[in-house]
């Protein structure tokens, strides 16, 4: 597998190693701290605690989870094993930021800062570098014998988790699954293909053919021309169109615009394939072929429409089929594959595994962060990995007789995520799910769409995603006035592409554009980067 690289000047994977290499592995039933006192043998610790503590912890929740965090069956249970009492500060993606910001400002710190989606990377290296969370790498060395021996055994995990001063601020969450990487399908209705006597295409004129056909034929056979070709979300990584990008020799990543190209990082909208990707959207836009509201839907609205009783949607991109269309109707559809461009260009999106920096994080405000650190280091098994992104043995999964791991079946009227999150936080928790367990678990059919997808379009891949590097104080100090007028709240690029699709792209046009990047430093910030990933591989 190859793992994302990240910066970590100032402490080379050496001495990262090294720091580990005296740590032991653990089961998880005995703790090792000292209860806050220094210079105290770590065997002191022995959970549960003959005394109950409380700590305040600040995480943000999946909005799929109905119950407080106590209420859930994998809280409770660490309760119990630990007699630790967790007072839960529960955010969701709509008030974290707000929350978050007052939270560091007025210094009102919680104990712990808890999950894979609280702490942004900047926020890690900024707090970090301020004080406002602690180093943590001498806890885990000497409290968290599962996480030291998570990083001693996987060196580029460790890296990763590394801040350019030499510091691990936040234990990260980790789900090691190759298949997490290709997280956008394009699905086609081939129930209309079928009727209209069309295959699943395979270049992108081919594409524009049977879009053509899907508007002027009738396939839904109701007598009106209701159909939408082709529907999308612009700008959201599932539902968007950017894996179509890879026909015309870039490859669009909808949050930053960035991928590296043999060592090289490039800016999608600064490349003659972005002109080409865009006019080729424009072209089936001019037709009628693509939904009207592909740059102002949100999410829910995009979904109903998939899911219209009377289908009305011939394309469109998500996660996989079965995440949008009803399981009896999963064999009414097909994956598109990675289409051939007009100039031979093929080539899919991809993401990296789900790794997150953030996932557990430590505040000054703690009194015990040695306990602290012990009582997440309970989380960094494969069991408790297992019950934190599935749910409860048993009764979310099994193990079978020959050691695999079996997924067990939602009940009647309820989905996969909500059966998960029933009772369990997912991968809004913090824990390390490893490809040495991945590779025990049989695959339901769910699992079987998700390696079809892996098949499909890892031949095809040609670029490696960028993602977050973990950046100096400074260089995000630079990048938080370069990005927001780029794609961040200024958003020009989701601006002028809309206006590219809609419009269409004169040259008069391309090279005002080409001006603008210039005029927004958008080559100082593909500079930084550049630089910051260089590091990476020294």
């Amino acid at each position: 597998m190859k793992v994302q690289k990240w910066v970590s000047s100032g402490l080379s994977l050496m001495l990262v190693t090294a720091m580990l290499m005296g740590c032991s592995g653990g089961d998880g039933k005995e703790a090792k701290g000292n209860e806050g006192k220094e210079g105290k043998e770590a065997a002191e610790i022995t959970f549960p605690l003959t005394e109950p503590v409380t700590m305040k912890f600040f995480a943000e929740k999946s909005q799929l989870v109905t119950k407080d965090y106590n209420d859930l069956k994998f809280y409770k249970d660490l309760k119990e094993a630990t007699n630790v009492n967790i007072e839960w500060d529960l955010v969701t993606s709509q008030n974290k930021v707000e929350k978050k910001n007052l939270m560091f400002a007025s210094g009102d710190l919680p104990d712990v800062i808890y999950g894979a989606y609280s702490l942004t990377d900047p926020e890690i290296v900024k707090y970090g570098a301020e004080g406002s969370i602690i180093p943590l790498n001498d806890l885990i060395e000497k409290h968290a014998p599962n996480i030291s021996k998570l990083l001693k055994e996987n060196p580029d995990f460790a890296k990763m988790a590394t801040a350019p001063d030499g510091n691990i601020y936040s234990v990260p969450m980790i789900q090691e699954n190759e298949s997490t990487a290709f997280s956008s399908a394009m699905v086609i209705n081939k129930k209309w293909l079928d009727k209209l006597g069309l295959e699943v295409p395979t270049t992108t004129d081919e594409l524009e053919q049977v879009l053509k056909a899907f508007k002027e034929g009738d396939p839904n056979g109701n007598g009106k021309q209701d159909e939408i070709p082709l529907s999308f979300v612009y700008g959201n990584h599932a539902r968007g169109p950017g894996p179509l990008s890879g026909s015309f020799g870039i490859m669009d990543d909808p949050y930053h615009h960035t991928y590296i190209d043999n060592g090289k990082m490039v800016f999608a909208p600064a490349q003659e394939g972005y002109r080409s990707y865009v006019e080729y959207l424009n072209k089936l836009n001019q037709q009628g072929l693509i939904d009207e509201e592909v740059f102002t839907q949100n999410n829910q609205v995009y979904e109903a429409k998939i899911k219209n009783s009377e289908p009305i949607v011939g394309a469109f991109f998500h996660f996989r089929i079965s995440s949008v269309i009803p399981k009896e109707q999963v064999g009414d559809y097909a994956f598109v594959p990675a289409l051939k461009g007009p100039n031979g260009d093929q080539s899919w999106y991809k993401r990296f595994i789900n790794f997150s920096r953030s996932g557990f994080a430590i505040t000054p405000a703690n009194k015990n962060p040695e306990l602290a650190m012990r009582w997440i280091d309970q989380s960094y098994t494969e069991e408790q990995a297992l019950k934190m992104f599935y749910g409860p043995e048993n009764v979310n999964w099994k193990k079978t007789a020959d050691g695999k791991i079996e997924h067990l079946p939602a009940p009647e009227g309820m989905s996969n995520d909500t059966f998960t999150f029933q009772d369990a936080p997912g991968t809004f928790g913090a824990s390390a799910l490893l490809k040495s367990t991945m590779d025990k678990i049989i695959l339901d059919e769910i699992g079987k769409e998700i390696e079809q997808m892996v098949q499909l379009y890892q031949p095809t891949v040609k670029f490696e995603n960028r993602g977050n590097l973990l950046l100096t104080p400074e260089d995000n100090e630079q990048l938080s006035v370069i990005e927001p007028d780029l794609s961040g709240k200024n958003n020009y690029i989701d601006k002028i592409t809309a206006k590219f699709v809609i419009n269409g792209v004169t040259q008069g046009d391309w090279d005002a554009h080409l001006e603008q990047l210039k005029t927004l430093r958008a080559d100082e910030m593909i500079d930084i980067y550049q630089r910051n990933y260089d590091a990476t591989l020294k």
